[in-house]
């Protein structure tokens, strides 16, 4: 049972690792720490030398800051150029200070362009397999492989022991080009894959995607792909509500319920509705909204995002960082619209 309703009507807010909650025996209480990054050309190949980011990473990983660390119990990373890398990232994970020193990597795998390596905790997981989903190709391909990582959690009897599928992707960046061979025809085309092998995973099985998704915006066919509703997909990428959803803060609200109407399980997940952007209002300013992007508004507004610049360029006194505006903000619009003649 899942519901949706204005967030200042919640009554608590759930916190932990709500994937895997869904599946958890209500006799374990579970938890998974999943962390994804894309590393950037990860080629260290030593623990010392000009630009290595070993210490770095460690103080990243096992550092804390404010009462927090990421101290992740399963890694997804993208951007690693060698199996050399890959095994002295194995080295970075294992030597930080704080560090339980029980990680190991799945096998590494050379693809097309740079790749995923897969990091996981022996006393947290078992791992039980790398499937390749994508093969990385130039032209109307995706530019690099995704793999599906199969895991099942310690801590259970080998006959109920829950089964988890990870995707690491790392999509094509850009904006440019139309059709297949395009960037956002190459995403979708990406997208498309992850959810044909998804639905083709056992009964049961309980999944997540994560990684460089370079999604632009909410209108990109990668994106939409990725999460829209299918026929056979039985819901599980996505809920449509039976009302509109109020703009501003909201809570989603996901009950497992018993046969016997009993509640088991709540999980509650608070987000906000951004007002949609009035492009027939935008003359000469714009208030920003929550939810809303200087990629976002400038592709409502002249039809590409990157014509944000033309945006930042006018507002640089309250854009400190362009990846970072906020609700109640108000920037002053190019007075010509980019690309229209003089």
């Amino acid at each position: 049972m899942t519901d949706v309703f204005p967030r200042r009507h919640a009554a608590a807010v759930f916190v932990g690792a709500a994937a895997l909650a869904l599946f958890a025996p209500v006799v374990a209480h579970a938890q998974l720490r999943v962390a994804t990054w894309n590393i950037s050309n990860y080629g260290d190949t030593t623990q010392t030398g000009t630009g290595n980011r070993s210490a770095a990473l460690k103080t990243a990983i096992y550092g804390t800051f404010e009462n927090r660390s990421m101290a992740p119990d399963v890694f997804m990373t993208q951007e690693f150029l060698s199996d050399p890398a890959s095994s002295n990232f194995l080295t970075v994970l294992n030597t930080a200070p704080n560090s339980p020193g029980d990680w190991a990597r799945a096998s590494f795998v050379n693809g097309n362009d740079t790749d995923s390596a897969f990091f996981y905790r022996t006393s947290k997981v078992n791992f039980v397999a790398d499937v390749t989903v994508v093969t990385g190709a130039d032209g109307a391909a995706p530019p690099r492989d995704v793999h599906r990582y199969d895991v099942t959690l310690k801590g259970y009897s080998a006959t109920v022991a829950p089964a988890l599928s990870l995707y690491s992707v790392h999509m094509k960046a850009g904006d440019s080009g139309s059709g297949p061979s395009g960037d956002e025809g190459r995403r979708e085309t990406e997208a498309n894959a992850i959810r044909a092998n998804a639905a083709s995973l056992p009964a049961g099985r309980q999944f997540l995607v994560g990684g460089d998704f370079n999604t632009p915006g909410s209108s990109d066919a990668g994106y939409a792909r990725l999460v829209e509703s299918r026929a056979n997909d039985a819901g599980r990428w996505t809920f449509t509500p039976d009302k509109p959803i109020p703009e501003g803060d909201n809570m989603l609200r996901l009950d497992q319920v018993m046969a016997e109407g009993k509640v088991q399980l709540r999980i509650e997940v608070p987000f906000d509705r951004a007002t949609p952007l009035d492009v027939t209002r935008a003359e000469g300013s714009i208030v920003v909204q929550p939810g809303n992007n200087l990629w976002s508004i400038a592709r409502r507004l002249y039809g590409e995002g990157y014509h944000y610049t033309m945006i930042f360029g006018l507002n640089k006194e309250q854009i400190k960082d362009p990846d970072l505006i906020y609700p109640e903000q108000q920037f002053t619009l190019p007075k010509q619209a980019p690309g229209s003649d003089s």
